[in-house]
């Protein structure tokens, strides 16, 4: 008979949290919550019942996932979570995790390029990259991960395997399997910056920041996919992420471009961006508190403490490579959707979202290679 899982997930539970003990199976409310590698729940006891902490994060890692080194990812998150950078691990295993819950609001692709909202996760994203993480190493990294070719066959056999996907799609994914190729790999190794790297997020989908209830801090959250990597990764890869967003219906997403950002917008990402990046922890709770919210204050403190030249020239190579993250982000979307698909049983359509990035790869490449910094 086969065991409930629910009933593994309180056993877990119960053996980590001393309050919890007592607790039956029953007494246990389980509520699922969006992700897309890994089963996540808000666990609570029924009203009832008070216990500390009164509630928590569970979540059960994907098994089958051979996209994410899990040491690195429970080290990392112990680790940021020991910083104040993420919510704290109260205990997990190779299978399971309870983690601390944050009182706050989930962001939206929609919410993302609200002006005090860009500039909260521009602060956000660069207190992370100030991170200093000696032992991570550089692994999503996308020309490296298509030089390995062991990252690259997974997709490859499932682009190849049979059954899977109907004729119709067979001549799609016919198509995408181009993207691992070695043309591409020779033009992203071409297009991608090799200098100025650092820990970066790599996953900066909808749903990974929250935004702290009772103030203006932006928390990121999920780390299964972080390394090394160039700064504007994370910034394009963000908002290539917000375009798409939740969906009821089938495909489960739907597609709003009016998200992703015009090039002012990015460019007042960009100067908080820089501003967070190169300050110190200490001189940052110097800012008045409406350094966010006044847009002549961020202009002042840069014609303050840098040269125009200076903030000119970082300011359009920090675009550039934003634009190149899209594309990045395109590239996994595409390679990872399909080896997602029909291995989780949760309502996404997998196949679509790989369509929709491939197309975007593609549109992107070419403005890409039309630009003046191409020729």
């Amino acid at each position: 008979m086969d065991v409930d899982p629910k009933h593994l997930y309180c056993d877990f539970i119960r053996e980590n949290l001393r309050e919890w003990k007592t607790l039956s199976d029953s007494q246990f409310e389980f509520e699922l919550l969006r992700g897309l590698t890994n089963e996540v729940y808000k666990v609570i006891p029924k009203a009832e019942y008070t216990v500390s902490p009164p509630l928590i994060i569970f979540r059960k890692f994907n098994e089958n996932s051979k996209l994410v080194d899990r040491p690195q990812e429970r080290k990392l998150f112990r680790q940021l979570g020991e910083s104040d950078l993420g919510p704290k691990c109260l205990a997990d295993n190779e299978k399971y995790r309870i983690e601390e819950y944050i009182h706050s609001k989930t962001l939206y692709g929609p919410d993302y390029n609200k002006k005090e909202i860009r500039r909260g996760l521009a602060r956000a994203i660069a207190k992370f990259h100030r991170r200093d993480i000696e032992w991570i190493g550089k692994r999503r990294y996308l020309p490296d991960d298509l030089a390995n070719r062991e990252l690259c066959k997974p997709f490859e056999e499932k682009c190849d395997s049979e059954g899977v996907f109907d004729e119709k799609q067979k001549e799609i994914v016919k198509k995408m399997k181009e993207i691992t190729s070695p043309e591409e790999l020779e033009f992203i190794q071409k297009i991608v910056p090799t200098d100025d790297i650092v820990l970066s997020h790599n996953d900066l989908s909808n749903g990974n920041q929250l935004l702290l209830a009772g103030s203006d801090e932006i928390m990121l959250i999920d780390y299964e996919y972080s390394g090394r990597n160039f700064r504007g990764f994370d910034i394009g890869y963000i908002y290539q992420q917000s375009v798409f967003t939740p969906n009821k219906e089938a495909p489960f997403f739907k597609v709003q471009d009016g998200n992703f950002p015009t090039d002012e917008e990015f460019i007042d990402f960009i100067h908080y961006y820089i501003v967070f990046s190169d300050i110190s922890a200490e001189d940052e709770k110097k800012l008045d508190q409406d350094f966010l919210t006044n847009d002549e204050k961020v202009l002042n403190y840069l014609k303050e403490n840098y040269e125009e030249s200076e903030v000119e020239r970082r300011s359009k190579r920090l675009l550039r490579e934003a634009k190149i993250g899209a594309l990045c982000c395109c590239h996994y979307i595409t390679t990872w959707a399909i080896k997602m698909y029909k291995t989780v049983t949760y309502n996404f359509d997998h196949f679509e979202f790989a369509k929709e990035g491939f197309e975007r790869y593609l549109k992107y490449k070419q403005e890409l290679l039309q630009s003046p910094q191409s020729q």
